[in-house]
């Protein structure tokens, strides 16, 4: 029986069921993040569902954020996995870690939305800094190890693109303003929309 070491290559079907199971816990991920909603919507003494949206605004701002974030990450995940084929021991553990990361952006979430508690801001970016880190370092471990990924046109252009690093530059400038600015709630993750052109501009750069 092969080990666990990192250049040991397993099998496509391996891979498949990493892949399934990593889906699966983004799904259970995005499925807790409304419990607190159903929650309160189980204890409201609200007129209407306008009324009740109203008074649990700041939960629902939460809740759509963490969604579109999870989602993100998903994404980016989805579109990873496409140009791999096998995996080894450090790609399960990175895969782990990152799910760590999506497993506690529900707890996170309710832990900063209704009733901030202090340094919650701090702690959901945190989460999501070290997410990018992880999704990141899958990237880089591939293109290292290109054993790894399906043969062909999709190997060379998942190792010419460099972009992933930036993902992670922008998270840790959005942690350092949510540092050094406490009020400013969810509004530095808006950082993430300039990582898109960013990664663009680096690979037709090189």
């Amino acid at each position: 029986m092969a080990d666990d070491a990192g250049d040991v290559q397993r099998t496509t079907e391996g891979w498949r069921r990493l892949v399934a199971f990593s889906d699966a816990v983004v799904a259970i991920a995005l499925t807790l993040l409304v419990l607190p909603l159903t929650d309160a919507a189980g204890d409201t003494e609200a007129a209407s569902a306008w009324d009740f949206l109203d008074d649990h605004s700041a939960l629902v701002i939460s809740v759509l954020i963490s969604f579109a974030v999870i989602a993100w990450f998903w994404w980016h995940h989805h579109r990873m996995a496409e140009y791999f084929e096998r995996y080894d021991g450090v790609t399960v553990f990175l895969h782990l870690l990152w799910l760590l990361m999506i497993v506690l952006l529900p707890f996170s979430t309710e832990l900063g939305s209704a009733r901030p508690v202090a340094g919650s801001n701090v702690l959901y970016v945190v989460i999501l800094t070290i997410a990018s880190a992880s999704l990141s370092a899958i990237y880089a471990w591939g293109r290292h190890h290109p054993g790894l990924l399906v043969e062909g046109d999709a190997r060379r252009r998942f190792v010419a693109n460099r972009g992933g690093g930036i993902t992670v530059a922008v998270m840790v400038i959005a942690l350092v303003v949510t540092i050094l600015v406490p009020g400013s709630g969810s509004w530095p993750l808006l950082l993430l929309l300039a990582v898109g052109p960013l990664e663009k501009v680096l690979n037709h750069t090189r």
